[in-house]
């Protein structure tokens, strides 16, 4: 239920999409792209085609271990120790899409939740590089 209703609200705010920019590397072709949080979907117009696909996000995550000791002057004696786990906002991600005519683009990308914003690197069927920008 709680994921129905998060889905909803990214859908009426912010449509839950980000911005794909790709740049040739040594080159004066561009294109563009959108990516939709709700089902993962990735769409990018590259060269009059358009490649359909999807991407995946790993956050990087992190554990700690703390012990703690504290005396009083009384003499007295207290000790605890606590585990916790937190979530960078920071991940890593990759984009796998095709077009209709079977050609295939796929990137990698480091993307910040905190700022909505991304980038990352994109190589075609071709072994064109691309340099990759995502946006809110």
């Amino acid at each position: 239920m709680k994921i129905l209703g998060l889905a909803a609200v990214c859908l009426v705010l912010a449509g839950c999409s980000h911005s794909l920019a790709l740049m040739e590397r040594g080159g004066p072709r561009v294109a563009s792209g959108t990516s939709s949080v709700v089902g993962k979907k990735v769409e990018i117009q590259l060269d009059g085609k358009t490649y359909r696909g999807n991407y995946s996000l790993v956050k990087d995550g992190y554990s700690s271990f703390t012990n703690a000791q504290a005396y009083s002057s009384t003499g007295r004696f207290a000790y605890g120790s606590a585990q916790s786990y937190g979530s960078s906002s920071m991940g890593t991600g990759n984009i796998i899409a095709r077009s209709d005519d079977g050609s295939g683009i796929r990137c990698i990308f480091q993307f910040s939740s905190n700022s909505q914003s991304g980038m990352g690197e994109c190589q075609d069927d071709k072994g064109g590089i691309w340099d990759l920008q995502i946006s809110l």
